[in-house]
């Protein structure tokens, strides 16, 4: 090589300077020092870790440094496989150095128990959303781990003997935080908790806890056990009545409850339900989820207007009553996430400006079997009830409406004010939008979205305008292209097929990562040529999942065979036409792409906590179970 001569011009100056010719290449990696090797590989994530300490040596043993063992977060390693975190792990030193270990809802390949095991340092291990068998509990408990934060679903099985929960007392000895996810309450569980004998904070979500046991002893067995050692508990959750006076005893000495759920309430248990949100002034989260009888919200929200998020499933009223619970919402000025029923929508105008909207005939289009129904002139949006709460609810990430509504249900006898909808655009911090079972007539309010909510990364929506062909599809697929940061689009609408255009759009979505499309009444087929090549296209897709009654069974397998040859361990691609024959071979952590469901339901105690955009920690417990696709 030799050197070489070489003029540069430095602030209009000349000079001449004489360099290596190696150094006009670059220099190489495992040249540099290893302080600065090692601060390199501490941006990487795992899964880009693992594949560069496959480049050479030095580097491979380089990336087993305890700065970058220390915190091994696999929840978005999707292209990590069991056997490349043995190989990385491998050598025995390597495991001492693992201090948390961040697996909640991987999916895509088992935990290595042996592995973790030997991680004689793991101070904080998470796992939820895994199957684990009762044996794999024992064996973590029992392997001498000096575990402080647990994450975990309790195991599904039939025999769980009451010796192996006494083994397991040395594990939980140093236990600062439980997460714990159960399907009912029972005297193995509570045993379990007995362990923890210092005190501790328990994140506690249970979907059946009425059942199997007597309506006054629901919360006596977490309780009456030992209550000096629970420090704090985040979440309380049941279907069911539980406003008590036995039931409240037990819940007004806990002031540290952050979140409280009714999913249901009984027509004795509504009175006390403004005492018990006085007695908890750290709460922070509420669901109520009512079918037939109405709750002053104005009280609700006076006892506890420090709420963050609030999920409200109730009977459409009369429009007095709906202007009270928009009044009373709007006071909630810290508010992060909010669902709301389609019904808040039904007015006749907006009363800040004090303008009435005059009545106007239904309008039917002959084309369709039934009514168009929404307001077909142009309005002042502004004036829209909706425009309340958005202009005093600033903070708001997550917003639902009409979720878990029957589609148009009682709008036909009035006006349905979709026209304020696209006030949405104000919302500068919302991430998360979904909209179900609104009448609208045409997308307009969608590329007001688009250009004013530059932080959108998950959309849904579904049964939006009349029952004949999808009336905002070509907005639609007009202004996703404008969504950079998108990461999650579900659409539920019937006649959208074949949907080469949106397809066609999503590939500007750089960011994509789960898709689902249901078209339940189409005449046409899915587009799968251009489904496929999105998913090749788009490198960050993990989840695509087409529903479609119109395109063939043998089609759709083919398809599904055929997305086998993308070395993407974390990819999961299903195109079906029934949906319940399906349902098992979906993993959980993707199952809100699929239903209908509220993502504050069943899963409100990390939506604000957390991270949300992943979706990481919102899971759900359905009446199947937790299904794995490896199984």
């Amino acid at each position: 090589m030799g050197m070489e001569w070489h003029y540069v011009s430095a602030h209009g100056l000349p000079f001449r300077c004489r360099c290596h010719r190696s150094a006009r290449l670059g220099v190489m990696m495992d040249h540099l020092p290893v302080e600065i090797i090692v601060h390199i590989l501490s941006f990487l994530s795992v899964a880009d870790l693992i594949c560069v300490s496959r480049v050479n040596k030095r580097i491979g043993e380089l990336a087993g440094d305890q700065q970058l063992l220390r915190h091994l977060d696999l929840r978005q390693a999707y292209s990590c496989s069991q056997e490349d975190l043995k190989i990385l792990l491998r050598p025995k030193n390597r495991c001492y150095m693992v201090h948390r270990l961040d697996m909640d809802a991987v999916y895509w390949f088992r935990p290595p128990f042996d592995t973790i095991a030997r991680m004689k340092n793991l101070k904080s291990l998470h796992l939820r959303g895994i199957s684990l068998t009762f044996k794999q509990l024992h064996s973590l408990l029992t392997a001498g781990l000096p575990l402080q934060e647990l994450s975990i679903d309790w195991p599904k099985c039939s025999q769980q003997p009451m010796n192996m929960i006494e083994e397991m007392q040395e594990g939980l000895s140093h236990l600062k935080f439980l997460c714990l996810t159960v399907q009912l309450l029972n005297n193995v569980v509570n045993q379990f908790l007995r362990q923890c004998h210092i005190p501790f904070r328990l994140l506690l979500y249970c979907s059946k806890l009425h059942q199997h046991f007597p309506f006054r002893n629901r919360w006596d067995i977490i309780f009456t056990s030992k209550p000096s050692n629970l420090r704090e508990v985040l979440t309380l959750q049941s279907e069911g009545n539980i406003m008590t006076e036995k039931n409240h005893e037990h819940l007004s000495p806990l002031k540290q409850v952050t979140e409280v759920v009714y999913d249901s309430l009984g027509v004795s248990d509504v009175p006390n339900l403004t005492a018990t949100l006085y007695a908890h002034p750290r709460l922070k989260g509420l669901q109520i989820q009512l079918s037939r009888q109405h709750v002053e919200l104005q009280s609700i929200c006076e006892a506890a207007p420090q709420l963050l998020w609030l999920r409200l499933h109730m009977p459409d009223s009369e429009k007095e009553k709906r202007k009270g619970y928009v009044h009373s919402i709007s006071t909630l000025h810290q508010l992060t996430h909010l669902s709301l029923p389609a019904h808040i929508l039904c007015e006749t105008c907006g009363t800040e400006k004090g303008c009435t909207t005059p009545a106007i005939p239904q309008v039917s289009t002959p084309n369709f079997k039934r009514p168009r129904l929404g307001v077909t002139s142009e309005e002042d949006a502004d004036a829209g009830i909706l425009n309340l709460i958005i202009d005093n609810c600033p903070q708001l990430t997550l917003l639902e409406i009409g979720v878990e509504d029957t589609a148009f249900k009682s709008q036909a006898a009035r006006s349905t004010y979709w026209h304020s909808l696209k006030n949405i655009r104000k919302l500068k911090k919302l991430t998360h939008l979904t909209l179900c079972n609104i009448p609208v007539t045409n997308g307009s309010f969608l590329h007001e979205i688009a250009a004013g909510c530059p932080r959108l990364k998950f959309l849904k929506l579904a049964n939006l305008g009349p029952s004949g062909k999808c009336c905002y599809l070509k907005e639609l697929t007009d202004c996703v292209t404008h969504m950079a940061c998108l990461t999650h689009f579900s659409i539920h609408q019937q006649y959208i097929a074949p949907a080469t255009a949106l397809l066609t759009a999503l590939k500007r979505c750089h960011k994509l990562q789960r898709l689902s499309i249901t078209s339940l009444h189409d005449m046409l087929p899915m587009d799968l040529f251009a489904l496929e090549q999105l998913i090749e296209a788009q490198s960050s897709l993990i989840f695509a999942a087409l529903e479609s009654v119109s395109t063939p069974m043998t089609a759709c397998y083919k398809f599904t065979k055929r997305q086998k040859k993308f070395s993407r361990p974390a990819l999961v691609v299903l195109a079906y036409n029934k949906a319940k024959e399906h349902m098992p071979s979906i993993p959980l952590v993707h199952r809100d792409m699929i239903d209908l469901n509220s993502s504050l339901c069943g899963s409100s105690h990390l939506c604000y906590y957390q991270d949300f955009s992943f979706r990481h920690y919102v899971l759900h417990n359905h009446e199947s179970g937790i299904y794995d696709i490896q199984e």
